[in-house]
């Protein structure tokens, strides 16, 4: 399986839980992240793609609880990660769009962000490619 796992602070300073598998063509991607923001807005979103290219890794998010009225439930974003392989989580990056995907089950597109994604403040990303 192709998995995404992780514990972390990005750079909005959110605490952010992931735990995204799929098979290793990306099929039948299944998981959950949770989110909580300063101040205490709180999301859990289900994964409903990934795709998993060596260290990096896509995502598109589904909004199934929130308290934040800008982002309610049926909110979709795609969500990019890069584990460095580095002690610690040093060099780890992760960044979200604000935009729903133009297609939910194609995350795959933006893979190429995910090389630029921002580095974390602090925790570990893991991203493991199987190989089909």
């Amino acid at each position: 399986m192709d998995i995404v796992t992780g514990g972390f602070t990005d750079a909005f300073e959110e605490k952010v839980g992931l735990n995204a598998h799929s098979g290793p063509n990306g099929e039948n991607p299944f998981g959950f992240e949770s989110a909580t923001r300063p101040g205490g807005t709180r999301y859990r979103l289900q994964v409903t793609c990934l795709a998993v290219e060596g260290n990096l890794a896509a995502y598109t998010t589904l909004v199934v609880k929130s308290n934040n009225p800008d982002f309610p439930p049926g909110t979709r974003f795609v969500e990019v990660v890069r584990d460095s392989g580095l002690p610690g989580g040093e060099g780890d990056g992760w960044f979200i769009f604000d935009v729903p995907p133009a297609d939910p089950d194609d995350c795959g597109a933006a893979l190429d962000e995910a090389a630029e994604a921002e580095d974390i403040l602090s925790g570990n990303i893991t991203v493991i490619d199987a190989q089909p």
